[in-house]
């Protein structure tokens, strides 16, 4: 990212407002990262359909749509294909290992992260082209 790029955007996706917040301090005051918020899968696929995302924190368990349904729907437009996805989750994903490689699905953060490493963690996982 050039130094006169716009801040590397992460939307952080979860049901629980203290799990939002906590990673919003996380990547904003240490991470010097834009972040974007959603309570929700189909939240977050609107907000990641209209606004310049560069990579998407993604609880696995949510109500409604749950984590890989939400997978599903970002990688079947063409405007979020591509958007690097992390899950950031208590329980393991990889369930359907085979169809999360097919999806695309960049890593997994366990919960409960450390907001000390939480913008470095994603940045090892997503490379988002910044030197620290």
């Amino acid at each position: 990212m050039s130094a006169t790029a716009e801040a590397f955007t992460v939307l952080v996706v979860d049901d629980d407002d203290a799990i939002r917040g906590l990673a919003r301090l996380a990547l904003e005051e240490i991470g010097g990262m834009r972040v974007l918020e959603a309570d929700n899968g189909m939240a977050a696929f609107s907000m990641a359909t209209c606004e310049r995302v560069d990579a998407i924190l993604l609880d696995a368990v949510m109500p409604g749509l749950d984590g890989v349904s939400t997978l599903r729907l970002l990688r079947a437009s063409p405007r979020t294909v591509g958007i690097p996805v992390v899950f950031l989750t208590a329980r393991r994903v990889w369930g359907d290992a085979e169809e999360l490689r097919r999806l695309g699905v960049a890593g997994q953060i366990p919960k409960p992260f450390d907001p000390g490493n939480l913008a470095h963690d994603l940045g090892e996982i997503v490379g988002n082209g910044r030197d620290d």
